[in-house]
């Protein structure tokens, strides 16, 4: 038996550069699963160094 958790989609999003963290945000209040997949632990924004 399906439950509710399993019943939502599931969306996949690699790499967290500024598209992977804007979709990211994007979906946070919407009904779905979000899992986000990065080699790095930290976002670091080369411009600024």
């Amino acid at each position: 038996m399906p439950s509710a958790f399993s019943a939502l989609p599931h969306i996949v999003i690699v790499d967290r550069g500024f598209a992977g963290l804007r979709a990211t945000r994007t979906l946070r209040g919407a009904p779905v699963r979000v899992t986000l997949l990065d080699r790095g632990t930290h976002h670091l924004f080369q411009p600024f160094l």
